[in-house]
């Protein structure tokens, strides 16, 4: 799996812009900052401390270049989306929803 991560992250450290869809409705996009470190847990724990779970990668957008929908794996239950979509700030995040979902 780690060689699997690397070439991921590899891409990802390349790309000016990156797009992300699912068949859950997940469709979110952003500009890629090449300057911003890229962190790609490979599963080879070589140094004491914490680490993300194996296969995760971990980096920072352009924060107001998000934009799209965002969705929960099942992670959450329920599953929400969350709309981004003016300049990386969550404008319509269907809260009221879930909180009527949960009984809140």
């Amino acid at each position: 799996m780690g060689d699997f991560v690397e070439a991921i992250a590899e891409r990802t450290r390349r790309a000016k812009h990156v797009r992300m869809t699912t068949a859950l409705g997940q469709d979110i996009e952003f500009d890629n900052d090449p300057d911003n470190p890229i962190r790609a847990e490979t599963g080879y724990w070589d140094k004491p401390g914490t680490a993300m779970l194996n296969g995760q990668i971990a980096w920072t957008p352009v924060l107001d270049s998000i934009n799209g929908t965002l969705v929960f794996d099942g992670s959450l239950v329920p599953q929400i989306g969350v709309q981004i979509t003016d300049n990386g700030k969550v404008i319509e995040p269907e809260l009221a929803k879930l909180a009527a979902k949960l009984g809140k």
